[in-house]
This record gives structure tokens, C-alpha cells and sequence, in this order.
């Protein structure tokens, strides 16, 4: 049987399209590519990311060889650096062009200029998620030995969940900061929790008439009105809708917990590091942790405000050639194009795509698409079936220290985010900021994927919530409902009823 790397998320072919393709043809830049992978999508825009676990190992292992000659690592930030700042001028030119008053010649071209960029970014930041692999097995291996050395092997995944801190802020952070500003000065409003909970429809209408307080949500909104986009959907949040958030905020601010500061955070991770005096070796693979940690908060960030530019071109295509935006999210670049220049594409085959379909992307091959028996069958012939799982408890990496017991909650998206109830285990494939808001509400959080350095870890530290990740199956034991103990400090969950 094949060990496969599933990730699930809500999305839709194309925007799925560039970070798949970018897996595929970063051998531009690094000389290897994932070989094999495949997206399912099947309704409601339902999407899995499908891996060889094998594959991503061994790009991984070469990667972290790659990054370890510092003259490599100087050549590629100056590379990641230039890349940014395209992406960031194209962002900028679709801003101030009207782009319902450009012929279709000039919007043929603002499209295939945006592809153009915005895959070459990700064909240089593919490398991330392979290379966490290979500098996770390569950190604990290090990590495992030093340790026994000093016969402190007992204190291993306490030492580990210690050093991986990241030491810098995430953007959900800084927004997540900039929001608790605005929530300090809307409580100074006389009686402001009771108003959220008796009235917050009203309150929000009071709060959006304070000068002050409206200036600080507009700049909000401005600087963070991408922060719930996905490979879906793209929410464009306005003023009010962050003070809606702000109110529920207020309402719920007794249960809120308080994570670690960064400087306790950095002070913490340097008596560790001086205490047990690791070599210079595993030094620099922590560093290389912490900075490819970062690099990727970096990429998602502009991959949230790129699906938003996207969705503008998709959406202006489709009103000339007469599709729906989601249509439109359903056809491959060069399928955009050809639509644009007036190639007939049937909304029958469109529509059977969104019911379900697998695309295949191989080496630096053009995609491929699979419909209805055809995807089922293609699935099959690289994945087999996979094996059935009985098992009442999980294992993985201690990513946010911890213990809790609650009810299991699974979800795979945002739209499922009101069904988490305060307290409750989240147990999900792998988080991403859309799904922010039911981590701050969980008792502790499960995921199938990632490693110590992933977007669950990070971010269940900076929360405070008790974290294991890369268990493999933890959305296959468990069902909602399920009384779960999970005992983070150990990596390990387990089922105690139903």
C-alpha cells in the first residue's frame, strides 16, 4: 500500500492551480520536483491534496542539503525578495486599472502577466512544504542523539516544543493585535459587554458612529480585509464586518486565553539553548526552521491577497465571455485565455468538474483532467484503496504544550466553524487562517498533516492551545461527539467514550 500525505481544504481547480503547477515545475530553481500529485474536488468545492509521502521525504532531504550551503540560501532570498516585489507591483497595477473599460486584448494580457508572476512565485516557494519534512526528521534525529548524550531523553518533546518557538510575529498575529486595539477601546464604551450580549446588532451601529473607533476599522479592514480568503472563496471584509467581529469578540472576552508574549517566548527558548548547549550543528538547522517558518507565513499571506486579485480577473472574464465566477475558478490558465479570446468551453463540462473531478500534475507536464468514472479510476490506479483504520488512540508531534479532554469536533471548513463549541478538541487535516476563529474556541487542536514548524504549530502557540500535528489519521479514528484526551506534551490522543 502506498503511504500517501493527504491534505483537505475547501477549493476549486484554478486557484488551487498555481501552488499544484509550482510544486511541479520548481525544478527551475532547485533541480528536483514532487514528481507525482494529484487534486480531488468534489462538491461543495471539497479539495484533497494528494502526495506520496515517499516523494515528499526525499525532495525534502535534498532540500535541506541544498539550503545548508549558505551561498545557495543568500542566492535565493535575493531571488524570494525580487519575487515578492513583483507580485506586490502586479497587486498594485490591477488597482488602479478599471477593468471593465479594457478591451479584451489589454485584459488578455493583465491576466497572463498576473499567471505569469504569481506561478513563478510559488515555483520558488514549493520548496517549503517538502523541506519541513526533511528538517523535521532531521532536527529530532539531532535533537534525539544530543539528548541522550546528556540522559535527558525523557525531556524531549518539552526541549523540542521549547526550541521550535517561533520568535517573530505571524500575520494572523499582527491582526489578531491590531483587532485586540480596537476591542481596548470599544470596551471603555459604559457597559460595552453587556450591550454585545443583550444587542449587538445595535451596539455595532453605536460603536461604527464613534469617529475614533470607525477611523481604526477602516485602517483595519484596509491593512487586513484578505485574512478569510482560501482557494474557494474570497471575502472581501469591510469595516463593519470587522466590528461584527469586535462585538463577538467583547461578548466572549471572559473565555479568552492569554498567550505567551514574544519576548517570554525568545527569553524561554535562549535559557534552553544556553542550558543544554547544543552543537552547532543543530543550531543551525533551528535557525533554517525559524526561517523557512516565517518565509512560509510570508507566502501565505500574499497567497490570501493573490486569491483576491484573482477572483477580480476571473470575475471580468466571466462577465464578457458569459461565465460565473465560479465557473471561471473551474478552467485552467490557458482554458482562461482561450475563453477570453472566444473559444467555446460548455458549461456542462464546467459543471461536471465541480461535482467531481481529479487533476493530475506530473513533472513539468501540462495538468491533466479527470471526470466522473475517469477520476475514480485514476485515483485508484495511483493510490489504491486505503486500508481501513479501529484504532481508539493517535500519535504525533507535540506541537503546543498542554492537556485537554472535550468533545471531538472535525472539521475541513470555515463554513463549519460555528459547529465548534468552546472547548471542544478540534481535530482537522491541517489548519490554515481561515480557520483561526474555531482554533481560538478549541480546547486543543488534532491534525492529520504538518510538522513542528507548520501553520497548526505556530499558531496553537501563539493562541495558547495545546496542539499535536502530523498524526496521520485523526480525522479517520475519531467522530464528532467522541470524548477525546489529548496529552500534547506527549503527542499522543486518545478516545476515552462516545
Amino acid at each position: 500500500m502506498v503511504e500517501i500525505f493527504e491534505a483537505k481544504y475547501e477549493g476549486a481547480l484554478q486557484p488551487s492551480y498555481f501552488c499544484a503547477q509550482g510544486a511541479m515545475t520548481m525544478r527551475k530553481y532547485y533541480g528536483i520536483d514532487h514528481k507525482l500529485m494529484l487534486i480531488k474536488i468534489s462538491e461543495p468545492h471539497f479539495a484533497v491534496w494528494i502526495n506520496r509521502l515517499e516523494d515528499m521525504r526525499e525532495v525534502g532531504n535534498r532540500l535541506v542539503e541544498m539550503f545548508s550551503d549558505s551561498d545557495f540560501m543568500e542566492k535565493m532570498k535575493l531571488l524570494w525578495e525580487e519575487s515578492e516585489e513583483n507580485l506586490v507591483k502586479i497587486f498594485e497595477k490591477i488597482d488602479i486599472i478599471d477593468l471593465t473599460r479594457i478591451n479584451d486584448e489589454e485584459l488578455d494580457k493583465v491576466y497572463r502577466e498576473f499567471c505569469d508572476i504569481y506561478l513563478d512565485f510559488w515555483n520558488q516557494r514549493k520548496c517549503i512544504n517538502p523541506l519541513h519534512f526533511g528538517l523535521d526528521e532531521t532536527f529530532y534525529s539531532l535533537l534525539e542523539d544530543e539528548l541522550n548524550q546528556k540522559n535527558r531523553l525523557k525531556e524531549k518533546s518539552k526541549i523540542a516544543s521549547i526550541l521550535t518557538y517561533m520568535t517573530w510575529k505571524s500575520f494572523v498575529n499582527e491582526e489578531n493585535e491590531s483587532l485586540e486595539r480596537i476591542i481596548d477601546a470599544v470596551a471603555k464604551v459604559p457597559d460595552a459587554v453587556k450591550f454585545t450580549k443583550e444587542n449587538p446588532l445595535g451596539f455595532k451601529q453605536t460603536i461604527l458612529l464613534d469617529k475614533e473607533i470607525r477611523e481604526m476599522l477602516e485602517d483595519h479592514s484596509k491593512r487586513f480585509f484578505w485574512i478569510k480568503n482560501n482557494y474557494a472563496f474570497c471575502y472581501v471584509l469591510s469595516s463593519e464586518d470587522f466590528a461584527g467581529i469586535v462585538v463577538m469578540e467583547i461578548s466572549r472576552s471572559e473565555n479568552k486565553r492569554k498567550a505567551k508574549e514574544l519576548g517570554e517566548i525568545a527569553q524561554e527558548k535562549e535559557l534552553m539553548i544556553r542550558e543544554t548547549g547544543f552543537s552547532d550543528k543543530i543550531l543551525k538547522i533551528m535557525k533554517m526552521m525559524d526561517f523557512f517558518a516565517y518565509l512560509q507565513d510570508k507566502r501565505k499571506k500574499l497567497n490570501l491577497i493573490a486569491d483576491y486579485y484573482l477572483d477580480l480577473l476571473l470575475a471580468e472574464i466571466g462577465r464578457r465571455s458569459g461565465f460565473e465566477l465560479m465557473e471561471m475558478k473551474y478552467l485552467l490558465p490557458d482554458e482562461t485565455h482561450l475563453v477570453l479570446r472566444g473559444t467555446q468551453f460548455s458549461h456542462e463540462e464546467i459543471n461536471s468538474r465541480m461535482k467531481f473531478c481529479v487533476i493530475e500534475y506530473f513533472c513539468d507536464e501540462p495538468p491533466k483532467i479527470y471526470t466522473g468514472k475517469e477520476a475514480e479510476k485514476k485515483l485508484d490506479e495511483e493510490y489504491g484503496q486505503q486500508e481501513k483504520l479501529n484504532l481508539f488512540q493517535v500519535f504525533g508531534t507535540p506541537a503546543s504544550p498542554g492537556t485537554a479532554i472535550g468533545k471531538a469536533r472535525i472539521i475541513f471548513s470555515p463554513s463549519e466553524i460555528d459547529l465548534v463549541q468552546p472547548g471542544e478538541i478540534l481535530i482537522t487535516s491541517m489548519t490554515r487562517p481561515d480557520l483561526v476563529p474555531a482554533m481560538k474556541k478549541a480546547g486543543a487542536i488534532i491534525t492529520d498533516e504538518g510538522g513542528i514548524t507548520c501553520h497548526a504549530a505556530i499558531l496553537s502557540r501563539e493562541l495558547g492551545v495545546p496542539c499535536i500535528v502530523g498524526t496521520k489519521v485523526a480525522t479517520k479514528v475519531f467522530s464528532n461527539g467522541d470524548i477525546v484526551e489529548v496529552r500534547a506534551n506527549h503527542g499522543v490522543a486518545r478516545k476515552l467514550g462516545s
